[in-house]
């Protein structure tokens, strides 16, 4: 079994430590690594344990000026590089750093605990992020009617993205067979073999995932000629990439990698529908029938917003970073005026 990781990044030993301690007994199925400091922290994500990152906990220190907090930034830059499906935590003591929502913004951060929290309240927060994780492992779909390369290319996909789910069929009514079974979870990338045993199978694959997963990559295995179904899938913009079955390993991972690096910068629309759907069942805070107050907007209640995030309205999409910091628990729609909920506190 592959190991899973933790990572704690903090300068204080006597508040690293305890930490690091709680840590390994409450998330047993995973390793912790800590480090004292940022330089060691990068050079253990740039080995291979480091890309099966799912946590990390990252000491922000109260800066004198910007340039105390350069390095934490740096690494958190790199922990988003490195392990893209890892959720971050910022750390500090007493109160957020003040420039907590500009790393929010900038998707270096999904949540914040203070380390003068009790043990419980620092075990919910660390629970809810591993939860939405797992909730939110997206996927990849490949389609193939040979046998071998299917199970044989499926294992190297599995091997070279372990943050996703990989499903493999050997036809295209399979793969969209099972794609409709589910209610929840985002498609990252659809790879499938032009030519198919099935009559324009690749183009019906790529259509559905297209229309139902428009934030999905996708892209087209071009293993024999088939200059027809090219042109089209060029002409209704129904691919990212096209790759060779001749092409070497090293490459064929590489254009891989590199598109789905350029397309992790925000989270997918499916993401956050699913994220939101998480925290209306089971936030207190998510009452169906009160007001949600939006910056800008007029109050709405949250199944209003909930119906008009799924619809993919003018609203919805304007406030879907918005929604997102809701379902991580940064923000606070029933906030008014600056006063804060009783449930809110900690």
């Amino acid at each position: 079994m592959v190991d899973r990781w933790i990572l704690v990044v903090h300068a204080d030993d006597g508040e690293r430590q305890p930490l690091v301690d709680k840590l390994s007994r409450s998330c047993a199925r995973y390793r912790v690594a800590n480090f004292p400091d940022t330089t060691a922290a990068e050079r253990w994500l740039s080995s291979e344990p480091g890309r099966r990152l799912v946590l990390a906990l990252v000491q922000i220190p109260r800066p004198s000026n910007r340039r105390d907090t350069e390095p934490h930034r740096t690494l958190l830059g790199y922990i988003r590089e490195q392990a893209p499906r890892a959720k971050v935590v910022a750390m500090s003591r007493e109160s957020p750093p003040g420039d907590i929502a500009q790393l929010f913004n900038k998707s270096l951060v999904d949540g914040y605990i203070d380390v003068g929290w009790g043990e419980n309240h620092i075990q919910k927060e660390v629970d809810r992020l591993l939860v939405l994780r797992s909730r939110t492992r997206p996927l990849i779909v490949f389609v193939d009617d040979d046998g071998h390369y299917l199970r044989e290319f499926g294992e190297r996909l599995a091997a070279w993205f372990p943050d996703c789910q990989v499903v493999a069929r050997e036809t295209a009514a399979e793969a969209i067979s099972w794609l409709k079974k589910r209610q929840r979870g985002s498609v990252e990338l659809a790879v499938v073999d032009v030519v198919l045993q099935e009559d324009d199978g690749c183009l019906a694959l790529l259509r559905y995932v297209k229309e139902t997963f428009p934030n999905a990559r996708r892209i087209a295995i071009t293993g024999q000629e088939a200059k027809r179904l090219l042109g089209v899938m060029i002409n209704e913009d129904l691919v990212d990439r096209f790759i060779d079955k001749g092409w070497s390993q090293a490459e064929i991972r590489s254009d891989i990698d590199g598109l789905l690096r350029a397309s992790r910068a925000t989270p997918a629309h499916a993401q956050i529908l699913e994220a939101m759907h998480d925290w209306c069942d089971k936030s207190p805070l998510a009452r169906p029938h009160e007001l949600a107050y939006f910056p800008g907007e007029a109050p709405r209640t949250m199944s209003e917003v909930a119906h008009e995030i799924a619809e993919g309205t003018p609203f919805g999409r304007r406030q879907e970073r918005i929604i997102y910091k809701l379902a991580l628990g940064i923000w606070n729609p029933h906030r008014s005026e600056g006063r804060a909920l009783e449930e809110e506190q900690p």
